[in-house]
């Protein structure tokens, strides 16, 4: 009896001790417009209560709604949601679907929970998981899965899965537990949740080892317990991670086999590796991390390809072992595995500074329009997708005063560029697709954002017209102009494409995802986490003389990724190309350099997929400084499975002194930051 108490209040105290670590700024409650989402209680009689079984009321949910052409919002209010057996992203006649979001209406005081000694969850050696995402049914047969394997929802159109806000707790003596079997592509996110284990038992706290995981966002979770924290697997397609707290897992805190793992904020409470990554075909990046542990290993077990700065282990051999070297050292400013350069200049990363996204007061709901209210129609009465013409109404809305400006869940025509200024300071689409003739002026932007009363404007979750192919005019269409000195945050959407101007504030970019080009401007600063602008128009990206930092990028498409130039610099911290066929881009001749830097600054880390001799890039890439051009060529590169291709640091400054300046500045906000202990 004695024992028992100790271990509980072992338990206890370690689980207290892990919050007061890992504490993160107070949450407050998240607020939606009833008119715009599935109330797990209201419309599906969930109890809530920790000891009615909910799990049938939140499948139904999802099997009802996981069909709609629009996003499916299902709101959970505070509570204890208690479930017996599997979550899973099917509709009632059993076929996979995708863009459902598991909204928690507070991170800590919303919680599902796996019900004690559940069946299904109790061997190990065959593991099954509490919520199990998917991507959209491709065959049409009820038992298949995507593309690849039956019945396991895979494929590459696991587009918009978010789970937000909430805690998953897989209870106890539950061995067999995977809490989050995580697959999304292309603008989903999980996002201020809590993954633990009551017992520290169960398999995986966050799963993503099926294939074509990412593109895809995690930031701000805390796992704690299971074997392992975070696992991958497949090749395909990279994921960002940003602000991870890893505690109790018994055997490493994320596993890596081939993906790429871009890692910034990693905190880590542990007794085991950190990090493992083995295949030679991985990529890992990891930025600013502490580490905390008791162990005789090294905090990181690398055999791939590896970035690693500004990291401090404490009470582990050292920082990493590379290749079955232990390299010495419990702290370390910058280390990779391979890096290259085209001219004489730095050899290490430009290390722009970095600004943490800003977070938007809480503006209670009254403060919130409808569109639909001003006549807008986002789809008709038969909830079909409506084709009128809503520039009108929605420009009424966002005249109205109101701070927040949402869309109903639907298909919104616009003919004219709506002016976002005044008091707005949001504007929600809520997954609605943004649509325009084929004859909209291409001189105007669809959304142009002026100077308005509020120093932060935010607009989020715009629907999915992303793609920009050869018969698209899609990539043609300017879909945010930035006119104003005010900071803009892009999150959660498929929003086009972007243009600054002269007088452009700071962008910030959250799981964006465009199928145009992005053009950015000096003096303009950009912060990007998660960037994926796909489609064939060619530069994707063009940083003419701005500061331009990504974590994370992925882009599919046999064009110029990123043209640096005007003195600009950029930063890539990770990045996964596809770049197809050259016939998706029928307007070149040949193929583009994967980057372009002309007379500018850029450092680049980054990984290739090629799926055939004629789908790789000839020159990864192209630049010119002080009037000589020069060319680093795919077959001078570290190889990925052959036809891909990895760079863990590629430098080019035009610049060195301003770069050294920087590196220096750098340097010393790292030496204060790590001053400060766990």
């Amino acid at each position: 009896m004695a024992s028992q108490f100790y271990r509980i209040a072992s338990i206890f105290f370690l689980s207290f001790l892990i919050v007061l670590l890992f504490k993160t700024p107070s949450q407050a409650k998240v607020s939606l417009p009833n008119d715009s989402i599935i109330n797990i209680k209201e419309d599906y009689g969930a109890r809530g209560d920790g000891t009615t079984d909910d799990t049938q009321a939140i499948q139904k949910a999802i099997n009802d709604h996981i069909d709609s052409p629009f996003d499916v919002i299902i709101f959970f209010p505070r509570g204890k949601y208690l479930i017996s057996s599997q979550i899973k992203w099917k509709n009632n006649d059993g076929q996979w679907g995708t863009a459902i979001t598991l909204q928690g209406e507070h991170k800590r005081k919303t919680l599902i929970k796996l019900q004690n000694n559940a069946p299904g969850f109790e061997d190990a050696s065959n593991p099954n998981a509490m919520i199990f995402t998917a991507s959209e049914l491709l065959s049409g047969n009820p038992t298949d899965g995507g593309k690849d394997w039956e019945n396991l929802g895979e494929g590459n159109e696991a587009f918009r899965n978010f789970i937000k806000d909430l805690t998953i707790d897989t209870g106890t003596n539950n061995p067999g537990a995977i809490a989050i079997d995580y697959l999304a592509n292309n603008g989903a996110a999980i996002e201020n949740i809590v993954i633990r284990s009551g017992d520290r038992s169960g398999k995986i706290g966050l799963n993503m080892k099926r294939k074509w995981t990412g593109p895809a966002l995690v930031k701000n979770i805390l796992i704690e317990g299971f074997d392992y924290g975070i696992f991958l697997d497949e090749e395909c397609c990279s994921v960002t991670f940003e602000n991870i707290k890893l505690a109790r897992q018994k055997v490493a805190g994320i596993y890596n086999n081939q993906n790429i793992l871009i890692i910034r904020q990693l905190k880590s409470f542990n007794n085991v590796p950190v990090i493992q990554n083995f295949a030679a075909q991985g990529l890992v990046v990891v930025i600013d991390g502490k580490f905390k542990g008791k162990s005789t290993a090294s905090a990181i077990e690398n055999s791939g390809e590896i970035y690693l700065r500004n990291l401090r282990a404490t009470r582990y051999r050292s920082v990493i072992m590379h290749n079955g070297e232990t390299l010495p050292g419990k702290h370390i400013t910058e280390f990779f595995s391979e890096s290259y350069h085209l001219h004489s200049s730095s050899k290490t990363a430009l290390k722009l500074p970095v600004k943490e996204t800003p977070r938007l007061p809480k503006i209670p709901i009254q403060q919130w329009a409808n569109v639909e209210d001003y006549g807008a129609r986002g789809s008709s009465d038969t909830g079909k997708p409506d084709y009128t013409d809503d520039t009108a109404a929605i420009q009424a809305a966002m005249d109205s005063g109101k701070q927040v400006i949402y869309f109903p869940p639907g298909r919104y025509i616009i003919s004219q560029p709506i002016i976002i200024a005044g008091n707005v300071r949001k504007v929600d689409f809520l997954g609605s697709w943004i649509g325009f003739p084929a004859d909209f002026d291409r001189s105007k932007p669809v959304f142009r954002i002026e100077e308005g009363l509020h120093d932060v404007v935010q607009l989020k979750n715009m629907g999915p017209y992303w793609q920009a192919w050869e018969n698209s005019h899609l990539g043609e269409v300017i879909m945010i102009e930035h006119d104003s000195p005010k900071t803009l945050i892009l999150k959660d959407g498929n929003f086009q494409s972007y243009q600054s101007t002269p007088v452009s504030g700071d962008l910030f970019l959250e799981n964006v995802v465009g199928g145009g080009i992005w053009r950015f401007n000096h003096p303009q600063n950009i912060w990007a986490r998660h960037f994926n602008p796909e489609g064939a128009v060619h530069p994707k990206i063009i940083n003419n003389g701005a500061n331009l930092w990504i974590l994370g990028l992925k882009i599919e498409s046999p064009t110029t990724n990123i043209l640096t130039q005007g003195s600009g610099k950029t930063e890539v911290l990770g990045a996964y190309l596809i770049p197809g066929a050259l016939s998706r881009a029928p307007f070149l001749e040949d193929w583009p350099p994967a980057f372009v830097n002309d007379e500018s600054s850029h450092s680049l880390i980054y990984a290739t997929q090629a799926y055939s001799e004629n789908q790789r890039y000839p020159v990864q890439i192209e630049e010119t400084i002080d009037g000589e051009t020069r060319m680093l060529l795919s077959d001078d590169v570290i190889r990925r499975d052959h036809l891909g291709s990895i760079i863990p640091l590629y430098t080019g400054y035009a610049d060195t002194s301003d770069t050294d300046n920087l590196n220096l500045l750098n340097r010393q906000r790292l030496e204060k930051e790590n001053i400060h202990k766990y």
